[in-house]
């Protein structure tokens, strides 16, 4: 890859990580003020806090490769994370499902800009300039520690009703998804078969009406932000490597939803064992993402 365009795309993957964040910060401060306190409104505070302690660090970054913002730098698949968190906590749950949902919800925000991360981590390091990150390493590592406990949250719920509840919704809107994914990019695109996705629709089909209303605005807007590399106007190596960023995320919010999936049917007493070949394939594809983007950044 050219040197110019590693470089415009370390910039726009920075400033686009900036300009999420703070949204992040804003969006979260005003949801965690209209929920209850208590373990929900803890965890949207905590990402608040971690997102305004990665704006400052991501300012002098900006200086020395970008110099500013753009002042059209969006974040279109994090708005829509957002959205997705700011759904489920104006939908009246009782106070665990809350906890579950902001849980799974600030999971996939963190999952989303952690790929943003590494992809940075991964173009700096081609360029020679891995130091000016130096900054962000620490906080970083504590992201990754703080998907891995958001991830335990549907594995320590007791069985109550709610959980019936949650694992109908969340087996929905991943059997929606799996077609989007599908649908979008052909079946290699997704971790799961033809198969498991009939036994989603089987379990959220027993859900009743509690999962009527689920959606996957989330992974539609993942999927755009894919369609949309692909369709730019960036060297080839440049665009796959953009392409490999997005579909990641996607399957990334694919694995969250997943795993919460296995949680609440150990929780209720179903079987989930269709579903560890899909965690253990996502925790491998986490793992060599780094790699993949390498092979288009050079």
């Amino acid at each position: 890859m050219h040197k110019a365009t590693l470089e415009n795309m370390l910039s726009h993957e920075v400033q686009i990580l900036s300009v999420a964040e703070a949204q992040i910060a804003s969006r979260l401060t005003q949801l965690a003020s209209s929920v209850p306190a208590g373990h929900a409104r803890d965890i949207l505070n905590e990402q608040v806090k971690h997102s305004e302690t990665r704006i400052a660090l991501l300012r002098p970054v900006l200086d020395k490769l970008a110099g500013a913002v753009a002042s059209r730098a969006s974040c279109v698949g994090i708005r829509a994370l957002l959205d997705e968190v700011e759904g489920a906590a104006k939908a009246d749950l009782e106070p665990n499902s809350l906890n579950a949902e902001m849980a799974l919800g600030v999971q996939r925000i963190k999952e989303y800009q952690l790929a943003g991360y590494q992809a940075v981590q991964t173009y700096a390091a081609a360029l020679g300039s891995s130091q000016d990150l130096k900054p962000l390493e620490d906080s970083i590592t504590a992201d990754q520690k703080t998907i891995k406990n958001l991830a335990g949250v549907s594995h320590g719920l007791s069985h109550q009703s709610f959980v019936e509840d949650l694992l109908a919704h969340e087996t929905l809107v991943l059997a929606k998804s799996e077609d989007q994914l599908v649908r979008s990019f052909g079946p290699t695109a997704t971790f799961s078969n033809i198969d498991i996705r009939a036994q989603l629709q089987q379990i959220a089909a027993g859900g009743g009406g509690a999962s009527s209303a689920a959606s996957c605005i989330g992974l539609r807007a993942l999927l755009d932000e894919v369609e949309s590399a692909a369709d730019s106007d960036l060297e080839w190596d440049a665009k796959e490597a953009e392409v490999t960023l997005g579909t990641h995320r996607a399957r990334q919010y694919q694995a969250a939803g997943y795993n919460a999936i296995q949680g609440y049917a150990k929780t209720v007493g179903k079987d989930a064992n269709f579903i560890a070949p899909i965690i253990t394939a996502s925790q491998q594809d986490a793992q060599k993402f780094d790699l993949e983007l390498r092979v288009f950044v050079g």
